[in-house]
């Protein structure tokens, strides 16, 4: 029986290491972090606490149009270069766009508008 979507949520982050291949990326990594329901609409900015205490549980995240996380284990890959696997996305790689690095948020960097996000909701950091 097939069901009907009534609403998109994000109900959970998952570390972006995976196969290149189009559509079907294949996972590398498995780690997955339930957070609370978050309409799929809204910007990372309607998880900062989530996300905030999973940095603080090691995860790094870049935050741009489409978020991008990583578990602890491969929290420093999102340094890593991407313009290999991702041609024509040299502007969301952290390595050789300045813009993209601005937007890092890990253990030891809080882009300033993650910061801004944290002063909104009352949590500091």
């Amino acid at each position: 029986m097939m069901g009907r979507v009534i609403a998109r949520d994000v109900v959970a982050i998952r570390c972006e290491l995976a196969t290149p291949g189009g559509r079907r990326t294949k996972p590398i990594c498995d780690s997955l972090e339930p957070v609370r329901p978050t309409p799929a609409e809204e910007g990372w900015e309607a998880q900062t606490r989530d996300l905030l205490r999973l940095v603080d549980r090691g995860w790094s995240f870049v935050l741009g149009a489409k978020l991008r996380a990583y578990c602890p284990a491969h929290a420093d890959r999102c340094w890593s270069c991407t313009c290999r696997t991702r041609t024509g996305s040299a502007h969301l790689c952290t390595s050789h766009s300045t813009e993209a690095a601005a937007l890092v948020w890990d253990s030891n960097t809080i882009p300033e508008v993650a910061r801004e996000e944290l002063h909104l909701i009352g949590a500091s950091k």
